[in-house]
């Protein structure tokens, strides 16, 4: 199975979980935490102004909400795998 996919793919695969077998499930969701591990990290190198009161670039602001974003699809991830493997 190919697993390196696009964020629409990753939503239509979760999307039609129950069709797919739990290791096919974890396979997908730790690629997805992979995935987001490096854009969380890329975006941490970029954010000099937060935490320091420097205004916000328009520019920053996008990257700001899409650090937001990413964490909290992590987070969600995350959660999944552990009740996956609570329920196993």
């Amino acid at each position: 199975m190919c697993i390196d996919i696009n964020e629409a793919e990753f939503f239509t695969r979760v999307a039609f979980f129950e069709y797919l077998e739990p290791e096919e499930r974890e396979v997908i969701l730790k690629k997805r935490l992979d995935y987001l591990h490096t854009m969380q990290q890329m975006a941490d190198e970029g954010d000099c102004a937060h935490g320091m009161g420097i205004s916000m670039s328009n520019a920053q602001r996008v990257l700001a909400f899409h650090t937001q974003r990413v964490r909290n699809e992590y987070q969600w991830v995350v959660t999944w795998l552990e009740e996956m493997q609570a329920n196993t």
